[in-house]
């Protein structure tokens, strides 16, 4: 009895599809590529992970829709010069109103405690932006959530008849460090520690998040 030896020929498909995965693991990041310096304001934690990229060899450019955004006209100016002067109300109120959102609390580091979360209202964008410069962290002490967003949140305002998949407000949070938020409180919207959102858009550049939680289950 003589067995018998079974060839086996790859599809076109199959080889089109070997054949991109050898060229997506020769593509690397090309020097050729255009895109936007982000500098990075942050400094090292005192207990954390440094700032920055931790790889020192990443050379990849990062495209301009990534890149950050403009805060050289801010809407509000929290705070007037002094630690003491940047209060939750003010940021409270300052995220209410929209716009561009940047900080004067002083030339040092800053934590600023908030005693409530600050909530997007979705007809004062579309673009709402939130820069701390590197000086500022937001803090929820433990109780709060520190941003909310949610276009389907009738309380914050409907904009369109399809607020489950709508494109704007457009939010972006950079240059900030966000610490000890918490949702477990939350009822109705669990879940987004720090920050939650629904709808829209964020994106986050130059940030970082410690110690913050949200359900203990779920």
């Amino acid at each position: 009895m003589h067995s018998k030896r079974l060839h086996w020929w790859p599809t076109p498909a199959l080889r089109s599809l070997a054949a991109t995965f050898a060229l997506a693991c020769t593509m690397g990041c090309s020097g050729d590529e255009t895109g936007v310096d982000v500098p990075n304001p942050l400094t090292n934690p005192k207990d954390g992970p440094p700032a920055g990229n931790p790889n020192g060899e990443a050379t990849c450019t990062v495209p301009a829709e990534a890149g950050l955004a403009d805060v050289s006209r801010p809407t509000t100016v929290v705070g007037s010069g002094t630690p003491a002067s940047c209060t939750s109300a003010a940021f409270v109120e300052a995220v209410a109103r929209g716009g561009v959102i940047t900080f004067d609390c002083g030339p040092e580091p800053v934590t600023l405690t908030l005693d409530k979360t600050a909530k997007v209202f979705n007809d004062k964008g579309p673009d709402i932006t939130i820069d701390g410069k590197g000086l500022v962290t937001l803090s929820g002490a433990g109780k709060h959530r520190i941003l909310y967003m949610n276009t389907c949140d009738q309380k914050q305002v409907w904009t369109t008849s399809h607020c489950q998949n709508q494109d704007h407000p457009r939010l972006t949070l950079q240059n900030l460090t966000f610490v000890d938020a918490s949702s477990k409180s939350e009822t109705e919207f669990d879940g987004g520690g720090a920050v939650w959102v629904r709808g829209g858009r964020v994106r986050v550049i130059n940030s970082r998040f410690f110690n913050s939680a949200c359900a203990d289950v779920g």
